[in-house]
């Protein structure tokens, strides 16, 4: 079993988001219990000229967090490719689980995003793959809940428009329709600018 972080960003300061702590607080809970190993999903989120790159990712910034609480950085691999959700499932698929021959994930996001992360995981891994979405509870007031929620259904739509017609598992399509196109721009990953 693998356990698989969704960051939300960081700022160019190499600060994570109180987003991705709460993630990162869970997937170290479920760590204890299992011991299973950690990856943690995400190069960057945020608009960054190409001469203004920082020298860490945001995968490498979540597991500075993880040592900090006490992970081993043994027990910890980083998918430091990834830029929205598809991406962040492509990677982990054919990156770390296909060559480690893993088929059971832990996927941690947040409560809000649960329904377009468990549709993109399941539709990138397919049904080989035991797969279980953890959302963390976020702390949003009823009114920014109910815009947060609406605007994670609209790029839910989005991403079920993008990949419906493609074969549950068949992440080389996925590759080639979304992720090697512009159309990957509109799925969006940058979960700090909607909670």
């Amino acid at each position: 079993m693998f356990i698989i972080v969704l960051g939300t960003g960081i700022d160019k300061k190499k600060r994570i988001s109180q987003e991705t702590v709460k993630r990162l607080r869970e997937a170290f809970s479920i760590y204890q219990e299992n011991k299973a190993p950690l990856l943690l999903c995400g190069k960057y989120n945020f608009p960054l000229a190409k001469n203004n790159l920082p020298e860490f990712t945001e995968a490498e910034a979540m597991r500075d967090y993880l040592v900090s609480l006490g992970v081993n950085p043994e027990h910890i691999l980083l998918e430091k490719e990834s830029t929205d959700t598809v991406s962040s499932a492509y990677f982990a698929k054919t990156r770390v689980l296909i060559p480690k021959k893993e088929k059971k994930v832990v996927v941690v996001t947040s409560d809000v995003s649960l329904e377009r992360v468990e549709y993109i995981f399941y539709k990138v891994l397919g049904e080989d793959y035991q797969i279980h979405i953890v959302g963390t509870l976020s702390k949003l007031s009823c009114g920014s809940k109910g815009v947060i929620l609406a605007k994670q259904r609209m790029l839910a739509e989005k991403a079920k428009e993008m990949l419906d017609g493609i074969d549950d598992g068949d992440h080389e399509t996925v590759k080639e329709k979304v992720l090697d196109s512009d159309c990957e721009k509109n799925i969006g990953h940058s979960e700090h600018k909607k909670i």
